[in-house]
């Protein structure tokens, strides 16, 4: 699943859009009046694919639209803390450079939330959410790091080897332990290409003393994350301590 997929499957997840006759209204947003009329609904066209063979092969459809930031907000006062985060790093990502600029923008509008408990739930997010995440798994393995007690790892780690460069998805330096998210994705081109040059990526990063654990989609959709725990406590991975 890509960011953009993760964008599009958290607005729906909340409700963000309902359909209605031909016209996809938004819900209702949390947000107070004076801050909704700075950002308006508009009313744009979706050109879609005809299923009535009209001429020039397309029909159009009226739809709502907002900006990303406001559909953003009402979407993450009605997720939890999980299924938030990863809509929210995905928009992170897409910023770039502006990611900093873009929390400002959430930050103010939360602020604007009638509900106190939104804005609670979304200031927790926006708080944790890092840019750096690249993958809709790495965003949902991060929030279950801090679900399971975790401590949390640093992200995207170059590393220079043997003259090669590597990066890891996670890093607990102190721990000597390297995590990797496996989507399976990278080897769609090619299976024995991709395990070879995983192969020598991971014997390379061995070779300093690191310990590799890597786990899958099915070790972080598990109820208790069971596998993943363990995979975590065998290596040595610290947990937070409380006071």
């Amino acid at each position: 699943m890509s960011y953009s997929d993760a964008l599009f499957r958290g607005f729906s997840t909340a409700g963000h859009s309902v359909p209605q006759g031909n016209v996809l209204k938004r819900a209702v947003p949390e947000v107070s009046a004076p801050e909704a009329r700075e950002h308006p609904v508009e009313q744009r066209k979706l050109v879609l694919p005809s299923l009535d063979g009209s001429a020039d092969g397309t029909h159009t459809l009226p739809v709502h639209t907002e900006p990303l930031q406001l559909a953003l907000v009402d979407t993450l006062s009605r997720l939890d803390f999980e299924h938030g985060l990863v809509p929210l790093e995905a928009a992170l990502r897409q910023a770039g450079a502006r990611s900093s600029e873009r929390i400002d923008q959430l930050q103010h509008l939360a602020e604007s939330l009638v509900s106190a408990r939104a804005r609670r739930r979304i200031e927790q997010l926006l708080d944790f959410a890092s840019p750096l995440s690249e993958s809709p798994g790495e965003s949902l393995a991060r929030a279950r790091f801090r679900q399971l007690g975790f401590q949390q790892p640093q992200l995207q780690v170059s590393m220079s080897i043997d003259g090669a460069t590597y990066r890891v998805d996670f890093l607990w330096e102190a721990a000597g332990v390297v995590a990797e998210f496996d989507g399976w994705k990278k080897y769609d081109q090619g299976f024995t290409a991709a395990m070879r040059q995983e192969k020598i990526r991971e014997d390379a990063i061995r070779s300093t003393g690191l310990l590799i654990v890597r786990f899958y989609w099915e070790d972080l959709m598990q109820p208790d994350c069971t596998r993943l725990v363990q995979l975590l406590t065998r290596a040595g991975v610290p947990r937070i301590t409380r006071a």
